[in-house]
């Protein structure tokens, strides 16, 4: 395989030190080259790659080093290509450097960024430099490159830092990459052996790529068809909770039966790079990549049936209401619908005769989700509210019907706290429990911590 149809040279050069420059697309690798060399190449925030092939050109400040620039990673057409011209980059004669840009952003983004890239050169990571862009936009600098540094030396070993600015000057980002080489006693030359194993390690990531994309889409189809299902309920049906909270634990079971099919499926090429890279980070990156994307829609979803759920009568938030006047929260037990004081629980153990709890087994296929009544209980539940504890409320006459309900604010914060999954699955596993005054009571806590919070 020839690597000249991917390299495009300006002129001769006379440095004798060489640096390659690698980055994800938008990190502002070629905006740096553009700075470094005094060169207008085009430049493109995410998309599809500007640079197409590897430009090789010279720095135009500092003590003078060739340096060549690469196809953006992750470039959406021709990746196998643009992967190509990066390790023809890596076989244009010796590397002193090598230089990997990243966009300054949330640090696990960052460490995304550079993974991708190391999953190239994983091989010759003492030789790699980080190039920090952006960083005028850090507000906490020192604290932040503390954790960087230490992030980054941890999951690939890199011990060596660049920060750029937005403005930053070509003398300035020169004379940083000159310090740089100027700690390089080795140089990297890449043997065709190395070139075909590097390129092997590659197809290996590619193919574990187009499986990831290929799960994805199927999940996506899965997630709009599960949309479409809770748009399709009618509105205040009485059993609307019921059936929700048991698409909702579908839901989980299916994205990790996903999960498992993908890692059935990629398991072996997983091990491959491993044992070749050595490294679990680059290894299972894009098994992790996929399980965030699947973890991201099932939270949507379950945000989705949470909010048609509130709607419903039958749902537990309606059991909860504020004092008009103290404004502590208190759940609704039997009997109290009359006129009684904030803070007054019952004198005896108290029976309650609970709503019918329904179990429904859904079914996925052909896109198009299906769901039958598997069970059905009706619960006593027998509870101890008068334990000898200090009684709380500010003792001022109260009723029910004229208390203040929860407004939506403090709604929104119960379902951020999970509680009503949490609620329900106690009462599915065991609707006569003699634990319901506790999470009766983990209720009200929670409901009135968040009343704090807003």
């Amino acid at each position: 395989m020839g690597n000249t149809c991917y390299v495009q040279k300006d002129k001769q050069y006379m440095s004798s030190k060489q640096v390659i420059l690698l980055g994800t697309l938008g990190s502002g690798k070629t905006t740096l080259f553009n700075t470094i060399c005094k060169k207008l190449e085009k430049t493109k925030f995410g998309g599809e790659s500007i640079t197409k092939q590897l430009t090789i050109s010279e720095s135009c400040e500092g003590q003078g080093f060739r340096i060549l620039d690469t196809p953006g990673f992750g470039a959406v057409t021709d990746r196998l290509a643009h992967s190509i011209g990066i390790l023809a980059g890596l076989t244009e004669g010796p590397i002193n450097r090598i230089l990997i840009v990243v966009r300054y952003e949330r640090l696990g983004m960052m460490i995304e960024q550079a993974t991708r890239i190391c999953k190239v050169v994983w091989k010759y990571m003492p030789l790699v430099t980080v190039i920090i862009t952006h960083w005028d936009l850090c507000e906490d600098k020192a604290q932040e490159q503390k954790s960087i540094e230490e992030q980054f030396k941890k999951s690939f070993k890199i011990n060596s830092f660049i920060y750029s600015f937005q403005k930053i000057t070509a003398a300035k980002i020169c004379g940083d990459i000159d310090k740089c080489l100027e700690q390089t006693a080795q140089q990297l030359y890449v043997s065709q052996t190395e070139f075909d194993v590097l390129f092997e390690n590659l197809d290996l990531d590619f193919e574990l790529d187009c499986l990831k994309e290929e799960f994805s889409r199927q999940f996506e189809i899965f997630a709009n068809t599960v949309k479409e299902f809770i748009n399709q309920l009618k509105q205040g049906q009485s059993d609307q909770d019921d059936i929700l909270h048991s698409l909702i634990v579908f839901i989980k079971q299916s994205a990790e039966e996903q999960m498992l099919e993908f890692e059935k499926k990629g398991g072996n090429t997983m091990n491959q790079i491993f044992n070749s890279t050595g490294s679990e980070v680059i290894a299972y990156f894009t098994h992790i990549e996929l399980k965030k994307s699947i973890m991201s829609t099932v939270q949507n979803l379950i945000e989705l049936c949470q909010r048609r759920m509130i709607l419903s009568p039958h749902h537990p938030f309606n059991l909860l209401k504020m004092c008009n006047f103290c404004g502590l929260v208190w759940m609704k037990v039997q009997g109290c619908s009359g006129q009684t004081f904030c803070g007054k629980v019952p004198d005896q153990d108290e029976i309650m005769q609970g709503k019918q709890f329904t179990k429904y087994k859904f079914e996925y296929s052909n896109k198009k989700i299906s769901f039958q009544l598997l069970k059905q209980e009706q619960s006593k539940i027998q509870f101890k509210l008068n334990n000898g504890n200090k009684q709380e409320g500010c003792k001022k006459p109260i009723a029910w019907d004229t208390m203040l309900s929860l407004d939506q604010n403090i709604k929104e914060q119960l379902l951020q706290e999970n509680l009503f999954d949490y609620l329900c699955n106690k009462k599915m596993e065991n609707p006569v429990c003699q634990k319901w005054v506790k999470y009766k009571q983990e209720m009200l806590y929670a409901a009135q911590q968040a009343i704090k919070r807003v």
